[in-house]
Formats: C-alpha cells, structure tokens, sequence
C-alpha cells in the first residue's frame, strides 16, 4: 500500500512516521521518546522491509523536531545504521557497544 505524503516546507515526508512519533509523546510518560518507543517507530519505517529516502527524511526530520532520551535517540540511530549499512562494524562489536551505553 502507497504511503500518504505530506510536504512541510519544500520537503516530503512519510505522514505516517510523523504521526507515529506525534502518538508516542502525546499524553505518555515524560514526552520524549523512549528506546521502546524507538523500536516502534523503526518498525513503523520498516513496514515494507526497507528504507526509504522518504522515509530517512523523515527520520531526520523526527529526530530534529521531537524530544528523545539519550537512549531512545542512541538506539533510533544503531537501529537506522544497521538497516542502511551504515555502521561497518560486526554486529557482535555493534552489540557489545551498545550494551555498553
């Protein structure tokens, strides 16, 4: 199924992450979002088992208008790293980093 786009500024966006993080931090916790909520709105991305540059933008864009924890914002991008290729590191020395944080 095609995802509704939505354009803020002169960008596009994935209206669906958008609203995903806007659930996450309404009305719960302390309004920032958490590493479980992070695995949540990674899965929301994922929906289509990849991707997209859409979709990266608007990860970016998320992780610049929305408070995370430290965590939640280290494990988004581990999370988004791993999904790209963009972290060379085996995923033993990945995940024996992460525990260490």
């Amino acid at each position: 199924m095609p995802y509704e786009i939505v354009t803020i500024g002169s960008k596009k966006f994935d209206k669906d992450l958008l609203d995903k993080a806007a659930e996450l931090v309404v009305g719960k916790g302390d309004g920032r979002i958490s590493k479980a909520d992070a695995v949540k709105l990674f899965a929301r991305a994922m929906d289509a088992g990849r991707l997209t540059s859409t979709e990266l933008d608007t990860i970016d864009y998320i992780k610049k208008t929305f408070n995370f924890t430290g965590a939640g914002n280290r494990l988004l991008d581990f999370l988004i790293d791993q999904a790209t290729g963009a972290d060379k590191k085996s995923s033993v020395d990945v995940m024996i980093d992460q525990l260490k944080k």
